[in-house]
């Protein structure tokens, strides 16, 4: 979750694991923002 924090990639493998741990589905933890600039 520290690399979440800092905007870094993570894999889908510990988003499973997050999801497992908080018992929740991925729409939870995350939010989509189409306006998004690099």
């Amino acid at each position: 979750m520290a690399q979440m924090g800092k905007n870094k990639p993570i894999t889908l493998k510990n988003l499973e694991k997050i999801c497992k741990a908080l018992d929740c589905t991925p729409n939870d933890v995350f939010s989509f923002d189409d306006e998004y600039v690099e």
